[in-house]
C-alpha cells in the first residue's frame, strides 16, 4: 500500500486503524447518543416530570441546568480517567467509562417523578446526570484513541472524523425516537414513561459497545511509551505546566463547536415550545440536519488534512459566526415544517466542520504521554463553557425578555461572540497537520 494508514500494517499484533475506528464510533454513538437524549428532554419533558412546581420559564432553566450539570460532572471525570487512560491505555479507560455510562443512562431512565416521591426525584435525577456525565466526558478520548491509532497515516484528519461521524449519528437517532414516540403515541405516555424508552436503549448499546471493545488491542504508540518507561505517575496535574496554552485555548475552541449542537439539541425545542409551536417538529428536523451533517464531516476531514487542522476551523467559526443571529431569527418567525428543517440543516451543517476537526486538532496538540488526559480536560471544560453560554444564559435571556419575540438577537449574539473569540484563540497554539505522531 502507499500509505501506512493502520500504524504498521504488517504488525498483526495490532488493531488495525479501521477496526479502532469502528469501535471508537461506536463507543461515541452510544455516549453521545445518552448525552444528547438528556438535552432533548430536559427542556421539553424534565420540567413537568421534576419540577411541575415551577412556573414554565424556571421550570425550563431548571430542566436544562439540570442537563448542563452533566458537564461539571465531565471535567471530573476528565481528571479521573484522563489519569488511567494515560497510565492504564487508551482501550482499558474506555471500557470502565461506557460502564459508568449505562449506570448513568439506566438511573435516569429509572428514576420516579416528582409526583411520585417529591423532591428525592431531583436529586436521584442529577446525581444519574452526574454520573453518565462523569463517563460521557471521556468520548473525546476515543477520537484521540484513533487518531494515535493512525499516527502514521497523512489522513489523520480524516480518520479522526469517526469521532464526529458518531456524534451525528448520536444526534440523529435520538432525536427521531423522540419524533416516533411523540406521533405514534399519546403526548401524556411520552410525557410520563414513554420519553425513558431512550435511556433504556441508550444503555443497552453502552453495553454492546463495552464487548465491541474487548477486541480491539491498545494503540503501539501507548505500548511503546510503557516498554520506554514514558508513562507519567500524575499526568492529569502534571498536563498543566507544559501545555495549560493549549488547555485553555482548546476549551475556548470546544465550546464554540459545541455550542451550535447545545442551542439545536437542548434549546431550540425549549425555544419552540415556549412560542406556541410543537415541539415535536423540532426533534424530526434535528435528525434529519445530523444524518446530512456526516457527509459535511468527512469533506471537513479532508478539508483539515489539505490545509490544516486551524484553518478547516476556523472556516466552521466564520460560517456559525454569519448564520448565528439569521438561524435565532427564523426560529422567532414560527417556521413552518420544510423552513425549520432547511434552517436545522444549514446550522448543524456548519457547526459540523468544527465538530469534524475536534478529534485531530486535541489530540495532536500533546505529546503521547500526555494526551488523554490533555484531550479529555480541554474538551470537558469546553463542554461546560458551552453549555453555560448557549443554554443556562439563553434560557436565562428567554425568562428575562418574556419568550423568544424579544430574545433571539440577544441568544444569536451569544453565538456569534463565542466564535469570534475562538477564532482569535486559535492564533496561540501551533498547527500540527504535518507533524508525525511518536511516543513521547
Amino acid at each position: 500500500m502507499s500509505e501506512n494508514v493502520d500504524f504498521e500494517l504488517g504488525n498483526a499484533e495490532y488493531s488495525s486503524t479501521w477496526k479502532t475506528s469502528v469501535a471508537s464510533f461506536v463507543s461515541v454513538f452510544f455516549h453521545n447518543y445518552n448525552n444528547i437524549a438528556a438535552a432533548l428532554v430536559s427542556a421539553v419533558i424534565w420540567p413537568s416530570v421534576f419540577f411541575p412546581s415551577a412556573a414554565p420559564d424556571l421550570g425550563l432553566l431548571l430542566g436544562i441546568s439540570t442537563y448542563v450539570v452533566g458537564y461539571i460532572a465531565g471535567i471530573i471525570g476528565a481528571f479521573i480517567f484522563g489519569q488511567y487512560g494515560d497510565r492504564g491505555g487508551r482501550r482499558n479507560v474506555g471500557a470502565v467509562a461506557l460502564a459508568t455510562t449505562a449506570v448513568g443512562a439506566l438511573g435516569i431512565g429509572l428514576t420516579p417523578s416528582f409526583a411520585s416521591i417529591g423532591v428525592t426525584a431531583d436529586i436521584l435525577l442529577i446525581i444519574f446526570r452526574i454520573i453518565a456525565g462523569m463517563g460521557i466526558g471521556t468520548m473525546v478520548g476515543d477520537g484521540a484513541w484513533v487518531v494515535e491509532s493512525a499516527a502514521k497515516s497523512k489522513r489523520r484528519g480524516l480518520w479522526g472524523t469517526t469521532f464526529g461521524i458518531g456524534q451525528s449519528a448520536s444526534v440523529t437517532a435520538p432525536a427521531l425516537v423522540m419524533f416516533f414516540l411523540l406521533t405514534k403515541y399519546p403526548h401524556v405516555f411520552v410525557f410520563t414513561e414513554g420519553w425513558r424508552i431512550l435511556f433504556y436503549i441508550g444503555a443497552a448499546g453502552l453495553v454492546a459497545a463495552l464487548i465491541i471493545r474487548y477486541f480491539i488491542t491498545e494503540t503501539k504508540v501507548f505500548d511503546t511509551l510503557k516498554a520506554e518507561d514514558k508513562i507519567e505517575t500524575i499526568p492529569a496535574i502534571k498536563v498543566f505546566k507544559p501545555f495549560w496554552k493549549q488547555i485553555v485555548v482548546l476549551m475556548v475552541v470546544q465550546a464554540a463547536s459545541a455550542g451550535a449542537i447545545f442551542e439545536l439539541a437542548s434549546f431550540t425545542p425549549g425555544f419552540l415550545k415556549s412560542d406556541g409551536l410543537d415541539p415535536v417538529n423540532a426533534f424530526l428536523a434535528l435528525g434529519i440536519a445530523a444524518a446530512v451533517g456526516i457527509f459535511i464531516k468527512i469533506g471537513a476531514g479532508h478539508l483539515a488534512d489539505a490545509t490544516g487542522r486551524r484553518n478547516a476551523m476556523r472556516v466552521g467559526m466564520i460560517a456559525i459566526m454569519i448564520f448565528a443571529i439569521p438561524y435565532l431569527y427564523i426560529l422567532s418567525l414560527k417556521p413552518t415544517l420544510p423552513l425549520l428543517i432547511a434552517n436545522e440543516i444549514v446550522m448543524y451543517g456548519l457547526a459540523s466542520i468544527q465538530i469534524a476537526v475536534v478529534a485531530s486538532l486535541f489530540a495532536e496538540q500533546f505529546s503521547s504521554r500526555y494526551r488523554y488526559s490533555g484531550v479529555t480536560i480541554s474538551y470537558n471544560f469546553g463542554q461546560l463553557l458551552a453549555g453555560i453560554v448557549t443554554a443556562v444564559i439563553a434560557a436565562a435571556f428567554l425568562s428575562a425578555f418574556h419568550g423568544p419575540t424579544h430574545a433571539w438577537p440577544y441568544i444569536g449574539a451569544l453565538m456569534l461572540v463565542l466564535n469570534a473569540i475562538a477564532f482569535i484563540a486559535l492564533f496561540f497554539i501551533k498547527e500540527t497537520y504535518q507533524h508525525e505522531i511518536v511516543a513521547d
